[in-house]
């Protein structure tokens, strides 16, 4: 296993960056299809889509 990609979550976030970062995720959710769910690596309750070059 690889990092694929890593950002910084704001400890303290604000209601507004809460709704957004809310907003974000259930967008995301919505546009995935179950195929594509085993892709997700999920830590610290930060989601990451691992994506796998090779298969494209």
């Amino acid at each position: 296993m690889k990092k694929v990609c890593a950002k910084s979550v704001p400890i303290n976030s604000t209601p507004d960056q809460k709704l957004v970062r809310q907003q974000i995720c259930s967008d995301f959710l919505e546009r995935l299809h179950k195929e594509l769910m085993e892709n997700i690596i999920t830590c610290d309750k930060t989601y990451i889509f691992k994506d796998d070059v090779e298969t494209k």
